[in-house]
């Protein structure tokens, strides 16, 4: 199960924190939020403290133009570690 909530919300950023499981069955709707928030002009951070689970689609897209774009705090130690390795870097 997930869960996507907003934690903050300002005129220059939104912080949404990712909750449960995030695999490719869920993508799209990360992806929706993506292009909605990128059309506001603000920029989209995810707080990812209490992600329980990612697969590959998911660290694919992180990986992609548009994915590298979010900015991923609180990123769990195993995620960050999966990012690193194909290159991507988190800010915490």
């Amino acid at each position: 199960m997930l869960r996507i909530e907003i934690q903050d919300e300002t005129s220059e950023s939104v912080t949404y924190g990712v909750i449960g499981q995030l695999t490719a069955e869920q993508l799209p709707a990360l992806v929706e939020l993506v292009e909605e928030v990128e059309s506001s002009g603000r920029v989209l951070r995810l707080d990812l403290s209490e992600l329980t689970l990612v697969d590959r689609a998911v660290v694919e897209f992180l990986c992609t133009d548009k994915g590298t774009e979010l900015e991923l705090t609180a990123c769990p130690s195993y995620l960050r570690s999966w990012l690193s390795g194909e290159g991507r870097e988190t800010t915490r």
